[in-house]
């Protein structure tokens, strides 16, 4: 069976996914694939079937489950990777006000009160003593006045 021509006509017709905001319907995933898509190959792959060998039932429901599962690990892995954003967020919150020790080069390290956190493509940041840094060079954490003066080496 040549699907080629299914499978480039169902790309080119869902070259765009949506972000749905209903936990029943399908997110999107990298690489676009969506249930459309799958529903157009499964369609294209019954069109195209030799009539005298046709696709066996149980391989079409097997197909069908394993797409099922993964729209729903894909489903959770977004809901997962919103978690760790708010996760994120509510642990940078907890810095503000708190007294860090901070790598800076090599054994040099500053002290100072977490002024503000932001956050970038790249991770969470600090600023501290008017710098910003990036949240995993944070070597301590403690209350104000705890961690005594800089180290420097």
């Amino acid at each position: 069976m040549d699907y080629g021509n299914a499978i480039q006509g169902a790309r080119s017709t869902n070259a765009t996914t949506f972000n749905n905001s209903s936990p029943n319907q399908v997110a999107p995933t990298n690489n676009g694939f969506s249930s459309d898509i799958f529903f157009q190959l499964l369609a294209a792959q019954l069109q195209f079937q030799d009539p005298f060998e046709t696709v066996d039932n149980t391989q079409m429901v097997l197909q069908m489950a394993q797409f099922a599962t993964l729209e729903a690990l894909t489903t959770l892995n977004n809901q997962f990777g919103v978690f760790m954003e708010m996760s994120t967020i509510q642990d940078g919150a907890a810095l503000v006000g708190k007294e860090v020790r901070i790598a800076v080069d090599g054994d040099r390290t500053i002290v100072g009160t977490v002024e503000s956190v932001g956050f970038t493509s790249q991770g969470s940041i600090v600023k501290v003593n008017g710098e910003y840094f990036p949240v995993w060079h944070i070597i301590e954490i403690g209350s104000q006045g705890s961690l005594g003066q800089a180290e420097t080496a």
